[in-house]
């Protein structure tokens, strides 16, 4: 198995963060710089501790992992792409106890 290297550009997180940190805009030079200069430190304590993984919900890692493990036995032969494409619709879908009525298009509305 060969090992997979992603590198994710987070740019919009990025901005969401400093947004919030410097309360959305209308902020003064003063308190800008300061927290620029904070988040400029972050990073390059970041960088040099080579601590560059992004942070991922629980979530997304479970479902990224079934996934990757649905690609592996079907790229195997191990699974039908039937079999393959029926069980990432259900990693997608939703859940068995909603009914059809729920769901957007059979509601009738």
């Amino acid at each position: 198995m060969t090992d997979r290297l992603s590198v994710y550009c987070n740019f919009s997180g990025w901005h969401h963060k400093l947004n919030t940190t410097v309360r959305y805009g209308g902020c003064s030079i003063y308190v800008l710089v300061p927290t620029l200069m904070t988040e400029a430190e972050i990073v390059a304590i970041t960088v040099a501790a080579d601590d560059l993984d992004r942070d991922v919900a629980t979530k997304c890692t479970k479902l990224e992992e079934k996934i990757q493990s649905l690609w592996d036995q079907y790229m195997g032969n191990g699974v039908t792409t039937t079999h393959f494409l029926k069980s990432v619709s259900r990693l997608y879908g939703p859940s068995d106890n909603m009914t059809a009525y729920l769901v957007v298009g059979l509601s009738g509305e």
